[in-house]
């Protein structure tokens, strides 16, 4: 995991990203993180990294409303907000869903 580049641009596309906007103090982050990390060698393909929500200015733009949050930017470009069960296999599935696969 990684910290998303400044330069990361969700409308283009480009190799696929999973994004976890979350906040230093936020129990439930700082939880995730391991559990995040360790899901991220499983997601084959797909690029895994961190933004500080309270630092961010692209956390508000996301519509960011609570911590952790994740996001997932398509092959094809475009953002979309993941709310399901913060599980490997619920994450897959979404992918795949968003990918059209």
């Amino acid at each position: 995991m990684r910290s998303l580049p400044v330069t990361f641009n969700p409308a283009r596309s480009g190799p696929p990203a999973l994004i976890m906007v979350y906040a230093e103090w936020c129990g439930f982050c700082q939880e995730f993180k391991p559990v995040l990390k360790q899901m991220e060698p499983k997601l084959v393909g797909v690029r895994v990294y961190t933004v500080n929500g309270d630092d961010d200015p692209r956390a508000q733009e996301w519509g960011v409303d609570g911590y952790p949050s994740l996001f997932y930017r398509a092959r094809k470009g475009g953002m979309y907000k993941y709310e399901g069960n913060r599980t490997l296999q619920g994450i897959i599935r979404f992918i795949t869903a968003v990918e059209g696969k």
